[in-house]
């Protein structure tokens, strides 16, 4: 039995980049480069693997893609803020967070976990999250080697770092399955003055 898990679609001009038909995720090649798009229940997202910068090297006959994040809301305020104030209380270990959507609205949950001032590993992880963010306590907030190899499923990742600052850092990048791209955190999160883009 062949399983078809990706796809490959060029966009030329008027077309659209059209649904995945069960697909984990396609390819999509446009003007301006080759993107990759995905979906599940929660959010749909096209990101750039790979993009022409300069106009004058677009490539004729294709269309112009755009990355493109689609949630059903963007996480409350008052959730970034939680995950802040249990960073700050968890210092000088690192501390991880889900968030999930159900019933309308973004749930956090801190699952149960084990933690260090370089780790922080859930006990169990069989459920699904469409949002991981866990805190770097004093150090920057950078992706590590470690969250490289970790992260590689279709999600939004964060890390929260220097929570012992006043103003906290934030990264946040989306990954399909491996592919990832960086996002401004007001794409996710309802912006509050307390965290800054990292």
């Amino acid at each position: 039995m062949d399983l078809n898990i990706t796809g490959h679609k060029v966009i030329h001009k008027g077309d659209t980049e059209g649904s995945l038909n069960g697909l984990l995720y396609k390819y999509l090649y446009g003007a301006n480069g080759i993107f990759l798009a995905a979906e599940n229940e929660i959010f749909k997202t096209t990101i750039p693997i790979s993009t022409i910068k300069n106009p004058n090297q677009y490539i004729r006959g294709l269309e112009l893609i755009q990355p493109v994040i689609k949630l059903p809301k963007r996480v409350p305020s008052s959730l970034l803020a939680s995950m802040v104030f249990h960073s700050r209380l968890a210092c000088p270990n690192e501390i991880l967070f889900y968030l999930s959507y159900a019933l309308n609205e973004w749930v956090l949950i801190t699952p149960d976990q084990k933690t260090g001032q370089s780790y922080a590993q859930p006990i169990s992880n069989s459920l699904y999250f469409p949002i991981e963010v866990h805190s770097h306590n004093t150090m920057p907030a950078i992706f590590s080697s470690t969250d490289n190899a970790d992260e590689n499923g279709l999600r939004i990742y964060g890390v929260l770092g220097r929570v012992d600052r006043p103003v906290v850092d934030i990264k946040l990048r989306i990954s399909i399955y491996g592919h990832w791209s960086v996002l401004p955190y007001q794409f996710v999160f309802e912006p509050t003055p307390e965290v800054k883009n990292g």
